[in-house]
């Protein structure tokens, strides 16, 4: 009798160990059970993670070769069985799309470099108040009124003057006509160079730089132009950078 426990086999289920005489052999992890852990739900088995859902039975079922667990026909593979062992493929690199990214990296860096340059030469000639601290300059290339003799100057502001102080300083400056507090007179305003917008004459060029998208940077270009009291847009812009 002794030899007796020899005929069976312990369930696999470490809580369990209960010696079977008729073990269950899981088709699918191939381990050992007894009738109350025989199922896949019972015991928890390992292809249930692989292959959730899956009732499928196989009389030869096919038994992966990376992740060593069995499944049917239609799972072998192991993209069908999401095997744990399965190699992403790497990505392949589109050379024209690589090519096109540091062209466009290149075309940045250029476009940052070309604004320092220009920022520097602008700071060479600009003139301003020279009592504005120097960290509080900002510095604009202000494309003059057409029918004056000169097409640009260099300036420079405080950061925190409103546009139509900036505009009083400039007049002085250059010695432009101002009649802003005219109420008949045209009216002497800066411009967006990009858009051909008026400028807010109570705006800071502090509170213009800070808004998302501004084309209102130091180093800049504006325009300086004489314009009747309903003009908001000057219609070509382009035509005082050239």
């Amino acid at each position: 009798m002794a030899e007796l426990p020899a005929l069976g086999d312990h369930c696999e289920v470490l809580s369990c160990k209960l010696l079977d005489f008729l073990p269950f052999i899981c088709s699918d992890c191939t381990k050992t059970f007894c009738k109350d852990h025989r199922t896949k739900d019972a015991h928890s088995c390992p292809s249930l993670d692989n292959n959730e859902g899956c009732t499928e039975k196989e009389l030869l079922p096919v038994k992966c070769e990376h992740c060593q667990l069995i499944f049917c026909m239609r799972h072998r593979h192991q993209s069908d069985h999401r095997c744990g062992h399965l190699m992403q493929a790497p990505v392949r690199i589109d050379p024209v799309q690589r090519v096109q990214e540091i062209t466009v990296k290149i075309g940045v860096k250029n476009e940052s470099r070309a604004a320092k340059v220009a920022l520097m030469k602008l700071k060479m000639k600009a003139e301003g108040d020279k009592s504005i601290p120097q960290d509080e300059r900002v510095y604009f290339n202000i494309c003059l009124p057409k029918d004056g003799q000169e097409r640009q100057k260099g300036m420079f502001f405080s950061k925190v003057w409103t546009i139509g102080k900036a505009v009083d300083k400039t007049a002085s400056i250059i010695g432009l006509k101002n009649q802003n507090n005219v109420a008949t007179a045209k009216k002497l305003c800066l411009f967006d160079s990009n858009s051909g917008e008026v400028l807010d004459m109570s705006d800071s060029f502090q509170d213009l730089m800070c808004k998302e998208n501004s084309s209102v940077v130091s180093g800049g270009s504006l325009i300086l132009e004489y314009v009747a009291n309903d003009c908001y847009r000057i219609q070509q812009p382009e035509e005082y950078l050239t």
